[in-house]
């Protein structure tokens, strides 16, 4: 049986990831943050992604500690969608969505001329500290994505390694600005989890990183000193958005109150632009016709294949999705281990026991 580390040690993209500098124009730039300030109230990123503390601690480090709660990863980073499925939400993104410089990249990447805009989202912080060991990105596969299926699950699918064929390829551009504090970086491993780490120190301002994020761990640092982490205030039901007082500032609330107000470089930016890839024509055709798609049922009828073929006794759930013990035992079964070596300059947040 496959132990977790040697799972984690597995996840090590297809090509060493490429760090590119002035990723956007400064109209682009502009753009985006208009797209930003005219959409609606962005949630935590936590909230917005995750359920429970279960879920979080699977996505972020492969195991599931008893008694951990989502209060403990209370932090101020927001995300929010500025274009899925190809479709741009407002015009400042689209000339950041099709890109054709960002397009050329995925295409040198993956060694392929067909490739399509898939997704545009950011992440926001403020300073705040780093209990993120090192993950992957959610990966999709042929039918199954975020948009239709539990982050949980797409986990699993991807630890498991039972549905390669299936898996997208994606490429994306993962673009910072943060030039406050030189804490703040990216740490990445695509050597695979168990080799020593690569990083993208900050300040960094409009510098980003061409890589296969589903297939590669990685991390944003702690941002900011300790006496500059956290927002007095801070729930899971904050929200950020552009400051109707300031024509160019943001500012956080919980309900009606405002817990913090910040100028755009007292936060750190992150665009996420990611775009869907294909060997050649013929397998453009079986993405888009859907000639060979996953399905739930598929997809559990695989996992429970192989759980009952290493001995493990299970039962067919009847709601597998809602089924808690269901996912409990997927979740340990499939479990994934973290990186072990990280730089001295950025270590991984340890709360106090």
């Amino acid at each position: 049986m496959i132990n977790p580390d040697q799972r984690a040690a597995a996840f090590i993209p297809s090509a060493p990831p490429v760090v590119m500098d002035d990723v956007y124009t400064p109209d682009q730039i502009d753009g985006l943050l208009d797209a930003v300030r005219a959409g609606p109230p962005r949630r935590l990123l936590t909230a917005e992604l995750f359920s429970s503390a279960e879920e979080l601690m699977i996505a972020t480090s492969g195991s599931v500690a008893e008694g951990v709660t989502l209060d403990q990863f209370l932090d101020p980073m927001f995300r929010g969608d500025l274009g899925q499925h190809g479709a741009s939400f407002h015009p400042g993104a689209d000339a950041v969505l099709y890109n054709e410089k960002l397009l050329n990249w995925a295409r040198r990447y993956r060694k392929t001329d067909y490739v399509c805009a898939r997704q545009l989202h950011f992440n926001v912080a403020s300073p705040m500290k780093c209990q993120d060991p090192g993950h992957y990105d959610s990966p999709s596969f042929r039918g199954l994505s975020h948009t239709n299926t539990p982050i949980w699950l797409l986990s699993v699918m991807a630890n498991s390694r039972l549905f390669e064929e299936y898996k997208s390829k994606l490429v994306a551009v993962v673009t910072w600005f943060w030039r406050t504090s030189d804490q703040g970086g990216f740490t990445y491993w695509p050597d695979g989890a168990d080799k020593a780490p690569q990083r993208i120190a900050a300040p960094l301002w409009n510098r980003g990183i061409v890589a296969e994020n589903e297939s590669m761990f990685h991390r944003g640092e702690s941002i900011g000193t300790p006496d500059q982490w956290g927002v007095p205030g801070l729930t899971f039901d904050s929200v950020f958005e552009g400051d109707p007082d300031s024509a160019s500032g943001w500012r956080m609330r919980s309900g009606d109150t405002v817990i913090g107000r910040f100028a755009t470089e007292e936060l750190r930016w992150l665009f996420h632009w990611t775009a869907l890839t294909f060997t050649d024509y013929q397998d453009f055709k079986r993405h888009v016709d859907h000639l060979d798609d996953l399905t739930h049922e598929r997809v559990i009828d695989t996992l429970l294949r192989d759980l009952r073929g290493q001995g493990i006794g299970i039962a067919t759930p009847s709601d597998p999705l809602h089924d808690e013990e269901f996912k409990m035992t997927l979740l340990r079964n499939y479990a994934i281990g973290s990186p072990k070596i990280y730089p001295p300059e950025a270590p991984v947040y340890r709360a106090a026991a």
